[in-house]
């Protein structure tokens, strides 16, 4: 499972994912000292607002987040940016759980090949009904591609990105083949060679292949 995400909900701060038609009922449902914070903090259950109830101790009791009219499916990757170390789990159903996951996972996202960023700790426990694996595939598809994309073009030639696609294949057991070079015209891809020509990178087509033809 994603590192992000948590199995266990022991110990877990609740959230309260509150759209803005719902904050007149959320506000008395809540204590009178837990309504009296938000109104006075103007807790408007805006898109991507968030608000840290303090226990009496003042440690945090619970999250509100705002989701505004509730129209963006992954606005939890702004909780996961935002939230200190510690784990959490959504008190309120989520719309689409996978989605709600998801969000939080690529919130958390960030590009350390030059400079490394220590994680914030926040964790998110997979909420009820979300498939953990597929969630896990998507972050992790996302994040290579950000990583790709990220990288400088001085790092990310013909050559570096063809080891990325062969790291790729090696964990799920593809097969992967290169036409580098001039064999891309014996092998009918003048197109690429002819791109290629302006650098002194050799251009290569990678080929890979899964499963069954």
């Amino acid at each position: 499972m994603h590192a992000s995400l948590a199995k266990s909900a022991k110990g877990a701060i609740p959230i309260h994912a509150i759209k803005t038609r719902e904050l007149s009922s959320f506000l008395s449902a809540r204590g009178k000292r837990d309504a009296a914070f938000l109104k006075a903090t103007d807790f408007g259950a805006r898109e991507g607002e968030i608000r840290m109830l303090p226990k009496a101790d003042g440690e945090v009791a619970a999250i509100v987040f705002g989701l505004g009219d509730g129209s963006d499916p992954l606005i939890t990757a702004a909780l996961s940016e935002s939230l200190p170390a510690g784990t959490y789990a959504l008190a309120t159903k989520a719309d689409n759980p996978d989605l709600a996951a998801i969000g939080w996972a690529l919130g958390t996202y960030a590009f350390t090949r030059y400079r490394k960023k220590k994680p914030s700790g926040a964790k998110l426990v997979l909420p009820a009904g979300a498939d953990g694996a597929r969630v896990t595939r998507i972050a992790d598809g996302v994040f290579l591609a950000r990583n790709l994309v990220n990288t400088p073009a001085n790092d990310m030639g013909p050559e570096e990105l063809a080891a990325a696609a062969q790291a790729v294949a090696k964990q799920h057991g593809a097969k992967i083949s290169f036409v580098v070079g001039n064999a891309l015209v014996k092998q009918n891809f003048p197109l690429i060679h002819a791109v290629g020509m302006g650098s002194d990178r050799a251009p290569r087509l990678i080929d890979i292949r899964w499963g069954k033809p």
